[in-house]
């Protein structure tokens, strides 16, 4: 299962975006993909077996490190 790290989203983008915290302990979302998304600081798994195209125009803030993440 491929892993993608997660862009940092810009001041741009969180303005636009919703954001959504990530919770501590488990991905924030799973689906039944191929992929799997993780930090673009940390490199924690934020999204588990996702579909390409699934997750769109979106931030998640990553509980671990705080970095907020857009899908590149």
């Amino acid at each position: 299962m491929p892993q993608i790290k997660m862009s940092p989203a810009s001041p741009r983008v969180l303005k636009t975006r919703p954001v959504i915290a990530s919770p501590p302990d488990e991905p924030l979302i799973r689906g039944h993909g191929d992929i799997d998304y993780i930090c673009a600081g940390c490199d924690r798994l934020i999204a588990e077996k996702i579909q390409p195209g699934e997750i769109k125009n979106l931030v998640f803030e990553c509980s671990a490190c705080g970095m907020d993440n857009r899908v590149p």
